[in-house]
């Protein structure tokens, strides 16, 4: 039982992205829908977050994901 609880775990960490191969970004949206920006998370970001004016029509930005992406090490 203990062999297949101590498993288990080393089976579930090898599954979850480590922090040295993924990185948080934040997902910028203009509400006309015409432009789109992905930056790097930065603290205090969170999902309706007021992002001021689009560079384009100057309609209002705002934070509509946030996620991990997977990157290379080299």
């Amino acid at each position: 039982m203990v062999l297949f609880m101590v498993t288990s775990y080393f089976m579930s960490r090898s599954r979850m992205p480590k922090a040295e191969d993924s990185k948080t970004f934040t997902l910028i949206k203009c509400e006309n829908g015409d432009y789109v920006n992905e930056r790097e998370f930065t603290e205090g970001d969170y999902i309706m977050k007021n992002e001021g004016k689009c560079p384009k029509d100057n309609g209002n930005l705002s934070i509509v994901g946030i996620y991990l992406k997977k990157i290379q090490i080299k």
